[in-house]
């Protein structure tokens, strides 16, 4: 039963990250850099930071 769920929980991760990317992926360059709320990263730097936050725990 454990293993179910992790592999559940990884397949969720997969689709979500798959659903965010292609979001991501669908912005202008104009749009994935920009700042929307002041003192909060860009899209682009959030995403770096999860990608690098994924790596390390990995």
């Amino acid at each position: 039963m454990f293993w179910q769920a992790v592999k559940r929980l990884n397949e969720y991760h997969a689709g979500a990250t798959e659903k965010v990317l292609r979001t991501a992926g669908a912005l202008t360059a104009k749009q994935f850099t920009a700042v929307v709320v002041p003192g909060q990263p860009a899209l682009r730097d959030t995403l770096g930071h999860s990608c690098h936050a994924q790596i390390i725990h990995l």
